[in-house]
């Protein structure tokens, strides 16, 4: 009875650590949206990470909606500073953006691409796990 008791404790210690890991993992994936560095700023190892991804459905949901929303961060960063590159009259920002922005300058190439492949719109929610 007493081994039992322990066995459960013990168990009850591992499934809180693990918690508490995954939500910090989740956290980083928000930031950074690449699963090598959140897996290291975490301290758990990548197979750890696609294990959790295999066995556990609703993490799996969580992780995408993490790397989603990550990726989405790392947009909106990056056209700021697309942004402030065209603010201080960078000509090569000021090409890249009329390019893919501006039916009148983009050039025969983008143009075959953006026909190509037409944008879709991404709809996510944040679930904390």
């Amino acid at each position: 009875m007493e081994n039992k008791l322990r066995s459960v404790k013990q168990n009850n210690t591992v499934r809180q650590r693990q918690e508490k890991q995954r939500a910090i993992l989740l956290e980083q994936l928000e930031k950074v949206p690449i699963v090598q560095i959140a897996c290291d700023r975490s301290s758990i190892a990548r197979t750890t990470y696609y294990r959790w991804l295999k066995e556990d459905k609703q993490f799996k949901k969580v992780a995408e909606a993490a790397l989603t929303a990550g990726e989405a961060l790392i947009n909106d960063m990056s056209e700021s500073q697309l942004i402030a590159l065209i603010r201080d009259k960078n000509f090569s920002a000021v090409r890249y953006w009329l390019d893919r922005h501006h039916p009148k300058y983009r050039t025969e190439r983008n143009e075959q691409k953006l026909k190509a492949k037409k944008p879709s719109r991404v709809t996510f929610k944040i679930i904390k796990y």
